[in-house]
């Protein structure tokens, strides 16, 4: 039964990573998929898949709502030329590439993520850092690694309300064992970002300092999240 119920998200990325499908079409046969799934093997009736339908679509306009929230409070911030500014500001603050990498590659981009989310970490980011001296594809993937903790909590908490409308579970039960465990991977991310940035040697050179800011970030957004002020927790 479990691997039935996952079936349709297995097809998915199938198609997506296997046979380069584009998301809107591969959505389409999955949602098939779990159709087909849902009628013939649970036995689901067509008074449920209404119901289902149309929670989903309030689901979906919820999220949408935060998500659209969140891009306008990145233009708004980026047209205040906050963006410009930090992001010429960061750069002077340190010449090590270790130390660049963190700020801008792993702060940074966790500060975009939660404001913007959505590419924007990558897209602000990865320029900068090809100005700084780092390789194309080292830009790229600084970045695309170093927002990824913030996810959950981004994007002025998109998934993490998406989340507890899946669950039916409230923010009480889930911010914390949530933000406790996005912690220890947001320490591991910044890890990844500085042995991405230099190896070894830059990781051994700037451990202390990238513990001293995983445990400020994991600290200041499990402090924030559990007071219910999940929506600004990334």
């Amino acid at each position: 039964m479990f691997f039935l119920a996952i079936s349709p998200i297995f097809i998915i990325l199938v198609l997506m990573v296997g046979f380069r499908w584009k998301a809107s079409r591969a959505g389409s046969v999955g949602y098939l998929a779990a159709l087909l799934v849902a009628w013939i093997w649970f036995g689901i009736n067509l008074e449920t898949l209404a119901y289902a339908h149309a929670k989903a679509v309030f689901l979906i306009l919820d999220v949408l709502l935060i998500i659209w929230t969140a891009f306008l409070l990145y233009r708004v911030v980026a047209e205040a030329g906050g963006i410009e500014v930090l992001s010429q500001t960061l750069p002077h603050l340190t010449r090590d590439k270790g130390m660049q990498a963190l700020l801008i590659g792993w702060i940074f981009a966790s500060f975009l993520q939660g404001v913007g989310g959505f590419g924007v970490p990558t897209a602000v980011i990865a320029p900068i850092l090809v100005g700084l001296g780092f390789s194309p594809l080292l830009a790229v993937v600084i970045p695309s690694l170093g927002h990824t903790w913030a996810v959950t909590f981004g994007s002025l908490g998109a998934s993490f309300n998406a989340m507890m409308a899946a669950t039916g579970m409230g923010w009480e039960s889930l911010a914390g064992p949530a933000a406790i465990f996005l912690g220890i991977t947001g320490l591991l991310v910044g890890i990844a970002v500085a042995w991405v940035a230099g190896g070894w040697k830059t990781l051994k050179r700037i451990w202390l300092p990238l513990f001293l800011i995983g445990l400020a970030m994991s600290g200041a957004q499990y402090l924030t999240v559990t007071r219910g002020l999940w929506n600004i927790g990334g």
